[in-house]
């Protein structure tokens, strides 16, 4: 995954997914070392790096969302957690940015 997004992107968001016992950051290593270009940053928390990925976005850009999609738990190290989906997310902020206006 972390070499086909940075060969065929502009710039990739790396950030949590389902980590369970394993650290975000070990996980996240593991796919930068599989990288060929430096076109990444790591966001360790979701909700955060689905925003950054859409106010970054200028015009006619696409913004992909991979890992999620409408999965409704996130399962972390401290257990299972409510997730509202990533495309609820990004309807979420969408309709904030707009109201931002």
């Amino acid at each position: 995954m972390g070499k086909v997004s940075s060969t065929l992107t502009d710039h990739v968001i790396i950030t949590e997914h389902d980590n369970r016992n394993e650290e975000v950051v070990d996980i996240t290593q593991d796919i930068i070392s599989g990288m060929p270009n430096d076109n990444y940053e790591f966001v360790p928390i979701r909700y955060d790096a689905i925003e950054k990925a859409l106010r970054m976005a200028k015009p006619h850009d696409s913004v992909v969302l991979i890992g999620k999609g409408e999965e409704k738990f996130i399962y972390r190290a401290f257990g299972k957690e409510k997730w509202m989906g990533d495309e609820v997310v990004a309807s979420e902020i969408l309709r904030k940015m707009k109201e931002e206006e």
